[in-house]
């Protein structure tokens, strides 16, 4: 999985610390094209995930400018609360995130697509949600903590839980 990658990153990375329980479970459907080429979550430049995330936990997913035109996205680079001196790369953006008690999953953990879009994706095989809810599920040495999850948010805005 992918799933999880934020607390497998930052639990790994160099500033080894305890992190908070997890609180809301942020669930993806399945890594679009450019997010599986580049191994991060909302990995598409022109996501706003990370830009609202960044934006609510200060500090900026990048400079929002096109690496093909030079120009600035129009819909995030005059609008981010914070300057290019709080720019984190993305290991630090998943640690922050998890640091204030997120935690990022697909629900969807193997699938056919033909491009990125969800209403492409054919013969998907779910992730084991409830077992991670339940603490039962061992993601490579992470136990028990799905437990502490109190609210979960879709991708696309919609809570439970």
């Amino acid at each position: 999985h992918i799933a999880l990658a934020a607390i497998k990153t930052t639990n790994n990375s160099k500033n080894d610390k305890c992190y908070p329980p997890i609180h809301t479970l942020i669930l993806g459907t399945h890594p679009s094209i450019t997010s599986l080429h580049q191994s991060q979550y909302y990995g598409h430049p022109l996501n706003a995930f990370w830009y609202i995330a960044g934006d609510c936990l200060g500090f900026r997913r990048s400079l929002a400018v096109s690496e093909k035109t030079g120009k600035p996205y129009a819909y995030f680079h005059e609008h981010l609360k914070f300057g290019e001196e709080n720019i984190l790369d993305y290991a630090d953006q998943l640690g922050r995130l998890v640091e204030n008690g997120f935690a990022l999953w697909d629900i969807v953990g193997e699938c056919k697509r033909e491009g990125s879009l969800d209403q492409s994706i054919e013969d998907e095989v779910p992730n084991p949600i409830r077992d991670f809810c339940e603490g039962s599920l061992d993601l490579g040495g992470l136990k028990n903590i799905g437990k502490s999850v109190k609210r979960i948010v879709v991708a696309n805005g919609t809570t439970g839980g």
